[in-house]
């Protein structure tokens, strides 16, 4: 059989990635910067002959590496590229008046809370992190870096974790055992209810809330019987996952 380009479209910035709604109707493309910081999503309709930009979201403050709707086809997720700053975005995608559906910014998962919560919970014993060596000061010692802290020239774990939340990006140097750093370029998989994201790091999958963004610690929210379930009665190859496109973990056969 013959293949031919049936429709095109010019965008208002390079592209990276592209998905489409489980309906078919939408396609979601994630955008570089170009010339600009940042990046963005375009929205765009294949209902007609013509392919049109029905949105364009930019919330993103780095390129978008990779773009996908839930299985339900209500959220739309987005990874931003920017090493241990990268995000995934979510978005409310539900039928509304608007042409395409509302696409309301849901919520924010952030890479770089991560890493601050992995130093706030303390490195391995084995770290050898300057973290690590606060229990072993003398009482002089934490006396002068108490000092050191209250004029601003050093920051502790806790001091790292106050800015986090406060939304501002502290500029100092995390324990290296803690920073996590997304997969090159980022990738992720939404679970077969559309309910959890896996993203792949150098320190292994990261499980995400899709309701509110927050980092699962404990693992995907998923019934022990369906993790242990064959794939076949899963009801596809990845078991839970409706996808797997992180490098690391896959199952198999």
């Amino acid at each position: 059989e013959e293949r031919c380009i049936s429709r095109s479209l010019t965008l208002s910035a390079p592209a990276r990635c592209v998905a489409y709604r489980p309906d078919g109707y939408l396609l979601a493309v994630g955008l570089d910067g170009g010339d600009q910081q940042g990046g963005s999503i375009a929205v765009v309709s294949a209902l007609k002959t013509t392919l049109e930009v029905v949105k364009e979201l930019t919330d993103a403050q780095a390129p978008i590496a990779q773009v996908k709707f839930s299985p339900d086809g209500k959220v739309l997720a987005a990874a931003t590229d920017a090493g241990e700053q990268s995000q995934v975005l979510l978005y409310d995608c539900l039928h509304t008046t608007e042409p395409g559906g509302a696409f309301k910014l849901r919520a924010r998962f952030e890479l770089y809370g991560v890493s601050v919560d992995s130093a706030r919970l303390g490195p391995t014993k084995d770290d050898a992190s300057t973290v690590s060596q606060a229990s072993t000061l003398s009482a002089k010692d934490r006396r002068k870096q108490e000092e050191a802290r209250a004029r601003g020239q050093i920051m502790a774990v806790e001091d790292i974790e106050a800015a986090y939340q406060g939304m501002q990006q502290p500029t100092v140097e995390l324990p290296p055992d803690a920073i996590h750093y997304p997969s090159s370029p980022p990738r992720f998989d939404f679970s077969r209810d559309s309910a959890t994201i896996q993203y792949a790091t150098n320190k292994g999958i990261v499980h995400v809330n899709v309701v509110d963004g927050a980092w699962l610690k404990g693992g995907p929210v998923v019934a022990e019987e369906e993790k242990e379930a064959p794939a076949a009665a899963a009801g596809g190859p990845y078991g839970a996952w409706a996808t797997w496109s992180c490098p690391v973990g896959a199952p198999v056969a």
